[in-house]
């Protein structure tokens, strides 16, 4: 085999996992963009491959997200942990504005325009502690 075609296969390689790798790019920036500017209770320090997310919500109630990395800003599954009576509004109000949500924001400007909220920061958590 020449150094030539070896080059070239190595080449072709690389340009297939960049390809792969460019795919995920929307994925990333949607779970940096929930990193970013919200309080992350789970997980404490995620990997790039970790496709949720539990983030508080305020009032001992969180919100737990689960992220499509191949359509990141489509509708993620959404469960809500708390006692029911702080969860069941929060519910309802998600059931009945679902079709407001929006492929043009991400999955934490749905979420917070959805439910009518302002999603608590980790400025929010440090000013707490």
């Amino acid at each position: 085999r020449s150094s030539v075609s070896g080059a070239a296969s190595l080449a072709s390689l690389v340009d297939q996992v960049r390809k792969q790798v460019v795919k995920y790019d929307d994925f990333w920036t949607a779970m940096e963009d929930w990193d970013a500017h919200t309080w992350v209770l789970e997980p404490d320090a995620p990997s790039r491959s970790a496709t949720a997310r539990r983030i508080a919500l305020g009032k001992h109630c969180s919100l737990q997200v689960e992220i499509n990395p191949s359509r990141p800003y489509a509708v993620c599954e959404c469960r809500f942990l708390g006692s029911d009576a702080v969860v069941a509004p929060l519910r309802q109000r998600l059931n009945e504005n679902l079709h407001l949500w929006s492929t043009e924001r991400t999955p934490r400007e749905n979420i917070a325009a959805i439910l009518d909220i302002k999603l608590p920061s980790r400025a929010d958590k440090q000013s707490a502690e």
